[in-house]
């Protein structure tokens, strides 16, 4: 089965927050657009977090606890991408953790990234490696740190910027930072939260010298690559119109209309820890001239109580 980028509408919580953030990014104008689960969302939380990292950057928080790598893309293809915009921070991915391989994890990812360029190729796309989490003898750190390895690769083959992510969460003994974490070795408290946000603000290309001549070099405005549904107009979702086809749109060019390529994820079969092995980075990524391919999700499955 293959499965679209999917809009959360059965979820009015979700349809309500995704009205505010497309509004937000209409009429604030943003430098700066972070997407993702409930790990960007929580940047939120803590005024401390605005204060020292975002204090002087006109940002919008885009991030919708809950959300899978679908539903971001779905997202990223129907979000404002206004003028004003430099960066686009994408950080999602850990709620598919349990549910697809690595390698189509990283698949998923970049594919968000192409897409949001695709739209608006001035941009500058920062895709973050997943934080860890769980235990550190859970099977989910395996997986997270072969994402990490893959996604690295693949940002440097794209011109995408990458923030690791290996780094500064765990103790020596490689567990969680009782600092950082929430009990339930997920979701980020206060200081994790300063953590992520200092490293995001670090790769942000408003910050660059270089980033007043990039912006003059490309005259690329939202109007030629628009949102394909506007929120309003849009007819909401049931969960049986999950399994139509995945589509990212790929302009040939910005006078040409948006063709759609097919896209999907497989199911991660059940792990078997004597055939588990690292997933190689070096298999080639995704590119703007290859068609992204893999097998399904269930979409009716409901989210796992450590969904973000």
């Amino acid at each position: 089965m293959i499965l679209s980028p999917s809009p959360r509408f059965y979820n009015l919580n979700w349809r309500l927050k995704h009205e505010q953030q497309y509004n937000a990014c209409e009429c604030k104008l943003p430098e700066v657009l972070l997407l993702g689960d409930s790990i960007i969302s929580g940047l939120e939380r803590y005024q401390s977090v605005h204060d020292l990292y975002f204090n002087k950057i006109n940002t919008v928080n885009c991030g919708i606890g809950g959300d899978r790598l679908q539903n971001v893309l779905w997202r990223a293809e129907n979000l404002p991408l206004p003028p004003s915009l430099s960066d686009v921070v994408l950080l999602c991915g850990t709620n598919n953790i349990s549910i697809n391989e690595s390698h189509d994890i990283a698949d998923g990812i970049i594919a968000i990234g192409l897409s949001v360029k695709r739209r608006c190729r001035k941009l500058n796309i920062i895709i973050s490696g997943l934080i860890p989490r769980d235990e550190s003898s859970s099977i989910n750190r395996i997986y997270i740190s072969d994402v990490n390895s893959i996604l690295k690769k693949w940002c440097q083959d794209e011109g995408f910027t990458f923030i690791d992510q290996d780094h500064g969460w765990t103790l020596g003994n490689n567990n969680l930072s009782p600092d950082h974490f929430y009990k339930d070795g997920v979701h980020l408290l206060e200081e994790g939260n300063l953590l992520l946000a200092k490293k995001i603000r670090s790769h942000l290309s408003i910050f660059s010298k270089s980033y007043n001549n990039h912006t003059k070099l490309i005259d690329v405005n939202d109007e030629d690559f628009p949102p394909l549904f506007h929120p309003l107009n849009t007819p909401h979702f049931t969960s049986n119109h999950w399994s139509t086809s995945i589509w990212l749109h790929k302009p040939n060019s910005i006078s040409q209309s948006l063709s759609p390529t097919s896209v999907s994820l497989p199911l991660k079969p059940s792990f078997n820890p004597t055939s588990a092995s690292k997933i190689s980075s070096s298999s080639s990524p995704l590119s703007s001239s290859s068609s992204l391919s893999a097998s399904s999700l269930s979409s009716s499955s409901s989210l796992s109580s450590s969904s973000l």
